[in-house]
């Protein structure tokens, strides 16, 4: 029982009275507030209870070794010592919420966000009716909305986005009218949206997208004069229009409808009316009508997406107004006057710094591409304007676009050539397509230094002259160098270059890296060094060769790629062959360096111990050498010149291995 309600603070004759039992009373003030005391920690202990499982140990110090209020996520008031919050969001929590819950009357705030609880919202929730936030957002919560919600009447906060949660919408929920934001977004709720949540005059927040609502959007859901962000989308359900009124809500910031069976025809004011808006998402419904030039009145416009309409007419010329645009779709619309002059708003889009994503694709714009389009933003990722009457040429500096990872322009008018600096493009990303396979007289293809993903598809090495895609990959392998490089001018090619210099040179062009422990080791038995240099001389000559004999000028003359593959097959067991020739001399060495350091006396003086030490740490045993220190060092310089040579015949294999990977999976 509340001590408030033991003195009840109302005019009446019997005041007097209980002033003359002050000390009874107050004695009667302490023990309700150590029975509120005891209720709230028993109340703790059943919700631990109902909890299987906490990686974190969050929960550890609930228990009587400390104060309940001191406890991980409780935060208690000084004056009662009540709990008022609980807080216990990201915490991976696995279990139920205990209907004991509803004792914590004290409560203000319940925030179990980020979780693993699942089951039902118990209904003793209901009792705490000084709670102010609910946050219950991705967990497992399963069950409808419990209308007992709608006796906490101080609610702001309801939020159990990301859940499981079925049913329909209570209308009860218009009883809540201190809520200030309600969020069941991502849930399995289905029915319409209730017309008695236009009661809920402080609403700021409204979220019921990725649901399965169906109807028409209440018209009354445009009293909501404070509502700053509307998220209805992506429900699928959802018919009629959008009351007008939702588009004159001045401090909309975030007005979300996309994906749902709207008729919907943009306001021709819609810039005036929503001058604070930044998120504007209306595509995939029934759009109709034209882009209003309006639009770009509202200038803090950061995502801008209509697409997937019958949008018509041109896209207004001055959207570089909008400085803070960084998404913008207007793609799969009926987009261009036809008159071959649509593509003027690319020009403005220059001064649009932010833009990550634009997608103008399935259209029906035409025009000459202008150079302009290199200029844009260089934070740029997305650019789609593919399946349109789009002419000219792609322009050289494409690779100003720096940041690109997909890039569309299939399906139009282009001529001339693809750009060569198509290759200087580092952040392509994505699978190859098996369409490109459609391109028979394809003669050069560079996807290098990129992040592209999945295997070549059989119909890309189908092309009968993809063959010198793959002779200049493998001659950029080994040599280190690709075509573009500025030392290719003139009639200096990476093919040519590569082809003076076999046999007898191949030494001088092979990549550095590949070469530096081969040639150079000192103080070795020259015999076999000899040998093994020449063996690795002829593996890389006949590498390079297939490389020459893929990308010679005339695709008749061109190496059939399956040729290709058992080349290189037979290459690699040849490679592992010599490998195998000095097998087991690695953990060998290893020990015999140990034993030689210790025996010669050498140690570490960096402060990590010596090397005897560190050869223990490693599992090797310091066995005891007999003297002789000339003859074990020149043993040991051989030992460490042959381990070299296994180490690049293995950097061989697997450059071979790289070549045969994506070849083999393909044929």
């Amino acid at each position: 029982m509340e001590s408030r309600k033991l003195l009840p603070f109302t005019p009446h004759p019997v005041i007097f009275n209980l002033c003359l039992l002050l000390p009874c009373t107050y004695f009667t003030l302490s023990h309700s507030a150590k029975l509120g005391n005891d209720t709230d920690k028993l109340a703790l202990l059943a919700f631990k209870n109902q909890i299987t499982h906490d990686p974190t140990a969050t929960l550890s110090n609930w228990n009587d070794s400390i104060h309940f209020c001191r406890w991980n996520g409780v935060i208690c008031g000084a004056r009662h010592e009540r709990v008022v919050v609980l807080d216990l969001q990201s915490r991976n929590l696995t279990g139920t919420i205990s209907p004991h819950i509803g004792n914590l009357t004290f409560v203000r705030s319940v925030n179990l966000r980020y979780n693993y609880f699942h089951g039902e919202i118990p209904k003793e929730v209901g009792r705490l009716y000084r709670l102010q936030v609910i946050g219950l957002t991705q967990n497992l919560l399963q069950g409808e909305i419990s209308i007992n919600l709608t006796q906490c009447p101080n609610l702001r906060i309801l939020d159990l986005v990301a859940n499981s949660l079925k049913g329909r919408i209570p209308p009860e929920l218009g009883k809540l009218e201190k809520l200030t934001g309600l969020g069941l977004a991502v849930n399995n709720l289905t029915g319409p949206i209730p017309k008695s949540l236009a009661n809920l005059t402080f609403l700021r927040e409204f979220s019921l997208s990725e649901n399965r609502l169906s109807g028409d959007i209440p018209r009354e859901l445009g009293q909501l004069r404070l509502l700053r962000m509307f998220q209805i989308s992506s429900n699928g359900l959802l018919t009629g229009s959008i009351p007008a009124q939702l588009f004159n809500l001045s401090l909309m910031e975030y007005f979300a409808v996309a994906e749902n069976q709207l008729v919907l025809e943009i306001p021709p004011d819609i810039g005036f009316t929503l001058p604070n808006v930044r998120v504007l998402l209306l595509g995939k419904n029934q759009l109709y009508g034209s882009i209003p030039s309006s639009i770009s009145n509202a200038t803090k416009l950061e995502w801008l997406f209509i697409s997937s309409g019958q949008l018509t007419g041109s896209i207004p010329q001055d959207l570089g107004k909008l400085k803070n645009l960084v998404k913008l779709n207007l793609g799969m619309n009926e987009l261009g006057n036809g008159e071959g002059n649509d593509l003027g708003f690319l020009s403005s889009l220059v001064n649009c710094t932010k833009l990550e994503v634009l997608a103008v694709n399935n259209n029906s714009l035409s025009g000459v591409l202008p150079n302009q389009i290199t200029n844009l933003s260089s934070n740029l990722n997305y650019l789609l304007m593919g399946a349109n009457r789009i002419s000219g040429s792609i322009p050289y500096d494409i690779q100003k676009l720096e940041n690109l990872i997909l890039i569309g322009m299939e399906e139009n008018l282009f001529t001339g050539q693809i750009p060569a600096s198509f290759g200087l493009m580092k952040n392509l990303q994505g699978n190859i397509p098996s369409t490109l396979g459609n391109c028979q007289s394809l003669q050069r293809l560079s996807l290098a230094n990129n992040n592209l993903s999945g295997t070549i598809p059989k119909e890309v090495i189908g092309i009968p002259s993809i063959t010198d895609c793959f002779g200049i990959l493998v001659m950029e392998m080994f040599t280190g160098k690709k075509p573009t490089d500025e030392m290719f001018m003139e009639d200096l090619s990476l093919h040519s270059y590569v082809n003076k210099a076999i046999p007898e040179g191949v030494t001088e062009i092979v990549d550095v890296k590949l070469l530096e422990e081969v040639f150079h080791h000192q103080d070795i038995d020259r015999a076999t060094t000899s040998r093994k240099q020449s063996k690795a001389q002829e593996s890389l000559t006949s590498i390079l060769k297939i490389g020459i004999l893929c990308s010679t000028e005339q695709p008749g003359e061109r190496l059939d790629m399956k040729e290709v593959v058992m080349k290189l097959q037979s290459l690699r067991e040849m490679i592992q062959i010599l490998a195998k020739s000095i097998h087991g001399l690695r953990r060998f060495d290893r020990r015999f360096f140990c034993n030689t350091a210790k025996f010669r006396g050498f140690e570490k003086k960096d402060g990590k111990g010596s090397t005897a030490t560190d050869c223990h740490r490693n599992g090797l045993r310091t066995w005891r050498v007999a003297p002789g220190v000339q003859e074990l060092a020149r043993q040991r310089r051989t030992i460490e010149g042959k381990m070299k040579e296994k180490r690049n015949l293995q950097m061989g294999a697997t450059r071979a291995d790289l070549a045969l990977k994506q070849l083999g999976k393909a044929l």
